[in-house]
């Protein structure tokens, strides 16, 4: 009858002592090591040139180890403020250098207000914003055969203009050049991407230059360090259609001649260019004089004589 207290007696003995044996193991608040536990800007986040960084803590830090024990390479100088016992903000004192990597360290010897020194040592690497580039021109430079009325697009690395309303920013002035010069409507698809659609065709068989000129600066006030300049060459005309048909034989020698072009057509060039002349004999006759009478769009033109053949 005296072995169930008995057996109840030594279970508790052990629970007792299991319980004395974990609680030196259980640790107070001010004795877990602190640790960062975020920073703005974020790892992979660019750092603006005059922009700030912050780090929190997962609890109250001492401040004057902290800052002690806070180094940044390469060095900067700056002023620590605190926004409250866990939040540290370091504003460098100038701006900092554009495309350029910086480490901010807290080492071991920063402690919470306990006491307990960080768990590790905390390194936060971050590049600064770059300088503003051309990413993407369209047509490629150098391309060939381009169609004549090609969408020109200018892709750059980073925002040029700001978010603005559409009908704003369709009042934005243009980073582009073109040379020969061409009529057309250009536009912000976006705060990085500008393209421009000539109103009327290129000239066939020409090499346009695209330039984007340095000293364009962006929303960070980077600025393109350099000219960027490509080319491209439209399309040669061809002759798609003459009427009447080539070698027709029977013809009337007081026949209008009609030619039509793939392309849009420089009127003087063209009628200097073109030719009609009689045989006789297997030898050509004189070139025939007559009138030119044009389309609107300058991809064809009618020629009638202003006499017959003889």
């Amino acid at each position: 009858m005296t072995r169930k207290p008995l057996v109840l007696l030594i279970a508790l003995l052990a629970l007792s002592v299991g319980l004395i044996a974990i609680v030196p193991a259980v640790r107070s608040a001010g004795e877990v090591a602190p640790q960062v536990i975020d920073t703005m800007p974020v790892r992979g986040e660019e750092l603006p040139i005059d922009g700030s960084i912050s780090f929190y803590f997962d609890q109250p830090m001492d401040k004057g180890s902290v800052e002690t024990n806070f180094q940044t390479e390469p060095a900067i100088a700056g002023t620590f403020a605190w926004q409250d016992d866990q939040t540290l903000t370091f504003k460098p004192n100038a701006a900092l250098e554009r495309a350029t990597e910086y480490s901010f360290r807290i080492g071991g010897g920063a402690k919470n207000t306990a006491g307990t020194p960080i768990r590790d040592t905390f390194v936060l690497k971050l590049r600064t914003i770059g300088f503003l580039d051309v990413a993407q021109i369209v047509p490629a430079d150098k391309t060939n055969n381009v169609e004549a009325t090609p969408t020109i697009t200018v892709i750059f690395n980073r925002p040029v203009v700001p978010l603005l309303p559409v009908e704003e920013m369709n009042t934005l002035p243009s980073p582009i050049k073109i040379d020969p010069p061409a009529e057309g409507k250009g536009e912000w698809v976006n705060t990085s991407i500008y393209t421009f659609k000539p109103m009327t065709p290129l000239v066939g068989g020409t090499q346009y230059t695209i330039t984007v000129s340095k000293g364009l600066t962006d929303v960070t006030g980077s600025v393109l360090q350099n000219d960027i300049v490509t080319t491209f060459t439209t399309i040669s005309p061809t002759v798609i259609e003459i009427q009447p048909d080539n070698n027709r034989q029977g013809r009337r020698l007081d026949q209008k001649v009609t030619v039509v072009f793939s392309q849009p057509m420089d009127r003087a060039s063209t009628e200097q260019a073109f030719i009609l002349q009689g045989q006789t004999a297997g030898k050509p006759t004189t070139r025939a004089t007559g009138k030119f009478e044009w389309s609107d769009d300058n991809l064809r033109f009618t020629f009638t004589l202003r006499s017959a053949f003889e």
